[in-house]
């Protein structure tokens, strides 16, 4: 008797039996399995955040810069994550009403509505610093500005990290586009006074709510648990974090309700304003215009409403509660003892900023390059940044959309005065009358009843005759006439030379602001930051160096670049300067003097530096 066992192999076990010599790098005397792990056990330790508060006056300068300088107090043996946080206030935006009644059709600035149309800066939580400064003893250990901030988390953060930057510092639709915030289409949520009951006791809405924002201070010792700073080892020095704030009016910007003034179309509305930084030497940009509702009752004129005394309260300061709030670490005691009794020293990034002033078309900056430089951070930005409070915006554009865009057919020929721009096509039978109405899915504006014609948005149907009518044109826009103001980037070339010799040879603006960015970066950064490495690339959470260049045997380190002409001055009056045998030989002007704007540059860097923490003293390798 035979019994016969039949043992079905799982696909599987293929992989187990299919051996060869092609897989022995794999497989062969493995030290790694993936069913097994391991874990370390730990030093305990306790987190715990606290609120570092200022001593002194909380609130922001209308004019004028304001510095808080917090004490870091002892209430844990490490400081990790650090964070500032304010409060921002509601807003409510007015529109001012006409002063006139129209005559008629006739539209001035007088029998026009005006809508302020607030709205804050974009990166309101990092712009809105100016400068940090981190202090050990009265050393600075560190120091960068705002924009520093900012420009790193574009470059060293992934694309989630950064929205969850944006939406902590402020930076969202809601606070910089209110119109077009929770989908609103272009419509400002202006605030308009009535007399209702409901109007008093609860008042408006604002046109932008309030809310507290948190700006990370992404120093090294905040970004990793491994580099947390060791208060515990500072026995006989006290931290202290300075931060500059810039002044109110460079917060937020108004429409120019001063320029606003009657189309020269019937077809729009009035031409508003261009957005600018309030002038509160304005009694109509005055900010407590905007930090109450417009106060109404049955006995108030609201043509009024530009005159001073309109508004009963005039207080320009709310409660922004400026502070600080921080993660500290509690240490067992052993560990705590053993970072109060030996020294700890961090391998850290230094940030050094330089600003060079009116810089155009082809220029040499030097730089202050010295010691172990990781990596180099350039932005341009436009000389009148001030006048729109831009100052995220590094591209040759007044403001971050293209300035001129499609028109209207209408528009394009009314103010050109061209004439036979769009062509009409005289319809001949019917057939290419039915041929006319099968492509009006294309975009073609038919009228047979008019001369049998009909106006080509596409490549006109075969057999047609052209009959050229400007009365008939398309729905379809146009681009308008060409304009050096849609140029958006402002450097062409960069290079680097080291004592005269090329360390980096010259490159297309492209080359820095995609290319290098591409491997050598984790963020994406916006178009008009510039990145070049020394190392292998930058990334916020690892420490580890991937190189870098030490330009301490250089005594001249320059880079060379050149930018887009901005358009001269018209006004601008130039004389010819020339020698005793009327060669010319210059200008009276400086060649800047010639142009409606110029370009600032600011350079980044970063420098490898030592902080050693011993006997209860901090301090660095190498000065600042």
């Amino acid at each position: 008797m035979f019994i016969s066992i039949y043992i079905k192999m799982g696909g599987g076990m293929l992989n187990l039996t299919s051996k060869g010599n092609e897989c022995s790098y794999l497989t062969g005397n493995p030290t790694k399995t993936f069913f097994k792990t391991t874990y370390a056990k730990y030093t305990n330790f306790g987190l715990q955040k606290f609120r570092i508060d200022f001593t002194g006056q909380r609130t922001l300068d209308l004019n004028k810069p304001s510095v808080f300088d917090f004490k870091i107090p002892r209430y844990g043996d490490l400081l990790m994550d650090t964070y500032l946080s304010m409060n921002i206030p509601h807003i409510w935006s007015p529109i001012l009403p006409p002063t006139s009644c129209p005559s008629g059709s006739t539209q001035t600035a007088d029998n026009i509505w005006k809508p302020y149309e607030f709205k804050w800066i974009k990166h309101l939580g990092s712009s809105m610093i100016k400068n940090i400064r981190f202090l050990v003893g009265g050393q600075v250990i560190q120091e960068f500005t705002g924009d520093y901030l900012q420009l790193a988390v574009g470059r060293d953060f992934d694309r989630c990290k950064q929205d969850l930057y944006d939406r902590m510092t402020g930076n969202t639709a809601e606070l910089n586009d209110p119109a077009n915030a929770f989908n609103r289409k272009n419509t400002y949520p202006n605030v308009w006074p009535n007399i209702s009951d409901k109007y008093k006791t609860l008042g408006p809405e604002p046109s932008i709510r309030g809310r507290k924002i948190y700006v990370p201070l992404n120093i090294w010792f905040t970004l990793a648990a491994k580099m947390a700073f060791p208060l515990v080892s500072l026995q006989y020095n006290e931290m202290h974090i300075e931060v500059t704030m810039r002044p109110i009016r460079e917060l937020f910007v108004i429409r120019d309700i001063d320029r606003i003034i009657p189309p020269y179309s019937s077809s729009k509305g009035a031409t508003v304003g261009n957005y600018i930084q309030p002038n509160f030497n304005n009694s109509l940009h005055q900010f407590y215009r905007f930090l109450q509702p417009p106060p109404f009752n049955s006995d108030t004129n609201i043509q009024n409403i530009t005159q001073p005394d309109f508004y009963p309260i005039q207080r320009s300061d709310w409660n922004s509660d400026i502070h600080l709030i921080s993660t500290y670490v509690f240490l067992s005691t052993d560990e705590m003892r053993i970072f109060a009794a030996k020294p700890q020293s961090y391998l850290v990034k230094e940030v050094y900023q330089t600003l060079t002033h009116n810089v155009v078309n082809s220029q040499k900056v030097k730089l202050q390059a010295s010691g172990c430089v990781a990596n180099v951070m350039w932005v341009f930005r436009r000389s009148d940044v001030n006048l729109r409070n831009e100052w995220s915006n590094y591209t040759n554009w007044p403001y971050s959309f293209l300035p001129y865009n499609v028109v209207d057919p209408l528009d394009y020929v009314s103010v050109l005065s061209i004439d036979n721009s769009f062509p009409q096509i005289a319809l001949s039978d019917e057939d290419n009358q039915q041929e006319a109405a099968d492509h009006q899915h294309l975009g073609l504006a038919i009228d047979i009843s008019d001369n049998d014609s009909f106006t080509p948005a596409h490549n006109p149907p075969k057999d047609c005759d052209v009959d050229m009518n400007i009365d008939y044109k398309t729905n379809h826009k146009m681009t308008g006439n060409y304009s050096e103001g849609n140029q958006r980037d402002i450097m062409n070339t960069w290079g680097l030379l080291v004592d005269g010799k090329y360390r980096e040879n010259t490159f297309d603006a492209g080359v820095f602001n995609y290319v290098e960015k591409y491997v050598r970066t984790a963020g994406d950064s916006i178009d008009g930051v510039y990145c070049y490495n020394f190392g292998l690339g930058t990334k916020a959470s690892c420490f580890q160096p991937s190189g870098a260049m030490n330009f301490s045997k250089f005594r001249n380190v320059e880079v060379e670049f050149t930018t887009y002409t901005p358009p001269a001055d018209p006004n601008a009056e130039t004389l010819n300067v020339c020698d005793e045998d009327a060669n010319f030989i210059g200008i009276n002007k400086a060649h800047w003097e010639m142009y409606l704007y110029t370009y600032d540059i600011t350079i980044i860097e970063e420098r490898y530096n030592i902080l050693t923490i011993s006997n209860g003293n901090a301090a660095l390798a190498w000065t600042r």
